[in-house]
């Protein structure tokens, strides 16, 4: 009977870590000690009036999906060239993306209580009919080289997932 539950236990506790390595599969959660100093100095002179909660490594090959920023010559699986962070600041949790530089890429805030843009909600009603829009998966992303600002949405429909990029204006990004 023993064996029995530690074996139910050590199964149950598998499912658990190989679900959490699935939702963090764009991100590792690294020590601020193996960050670049010159990531963590620009980090909390830019968010002096914040609290960094966490720093992660960014895979080269995530940085297009999750940041719209293309990183020529990267190699999957090389040592990360990018660091992301997360900050408490005003109740808002926002996120910004450096290189291992130190220099700010890009930066999104989690939008909370603030309904989508109309116009983006009927593109994305147009475009990817019977996929729903997850209200609570969205942001707002500002490019730090092109001083645009962009709507990253998550959209569902069975088990197939998908992130967007949009414009202000409803269109998407190409």
């Amino acid at each position: 009977m023993k064996k029995i539950l530690v074996i139910s236990v050590l199964i149950g506790a598998s499912f658990t870590m190989f679900a959490q390595n699935v939702a963090n599969l764009n991100l590792r959660r690294v020590d601020k000690k193996v960050v670049p100093v010159e990531v963590t100095g620009a980090a909390e002179r830019e968010f002096r009036d914040g609290s960094i909660t966490t720093y992660f490594a960014v895979p080269a090959q995530y940085t297009k999906e999750d940041w719209l920023v293309t990183s020529n010559g990267a190699k999957p699986g090389s040592n990360p060239d990018y660091y992301s962070v997360s900050v408490e600041k005003n109740g808002d949790t926002y996120y910004a993306l450096y290189d291992k530089s130190g220099a700010k890429l890009a930066s999104q805030v989690k939008v909370k209580d603030v309904p989508l843009p109309d116009n983006i909600v009927a593109a994305i009603k147009k475009t990817y009919p019977g996929y729903t829009i997850e209200s609570d998966k969205y942001t707002r992303l500002v490019s730090e080289t092109t001083r645009k600002s962009y709507f990253r949405v998550t959209v569902k429909k069975g088990n197939t997932v998908k992130k967007l990029f949009y414009n202000t204006d409803g269109s998407p990004v190409k």
